[in-house]
């Protein structure tokens, strides 16, 4: 039986987000510190080849929470 094993991943916050979670906390939530949910999306990491050596290459798994992380609901 394989052994499970921890995969590191790296993480990508979008410029866009900041912006829609500014607006949200200037125009709708002002002084309140309640907790805002966001959607973000996790891709498992793949490998490719590299050319010269014909080694497979290791590419980390991506946790990226973009503008659209901020939901509909979430405004209301």
């Amino acid at each position: 039986m394989t052994a499970v094993q921890f995969t590191p991943f790296q993480s990508q916050v979008s410029p866009q987000l900041w912006h829609q979670l500014s607006k949200l906390k200037i125009d709708v939530l002002r002084l309140s510190s309640d907790s805002v949910p966001v959607i973000a999306t996790y891709a498992p990491g793949r490998t490719v080849v590299d050319r010269e050596s014909g080694k497979e290459i290791g590419l980390g798994c991506i946790f990226n929470v973009g503008g659209e992380g901020l939901t509909k609901e979430t405004f209301q």
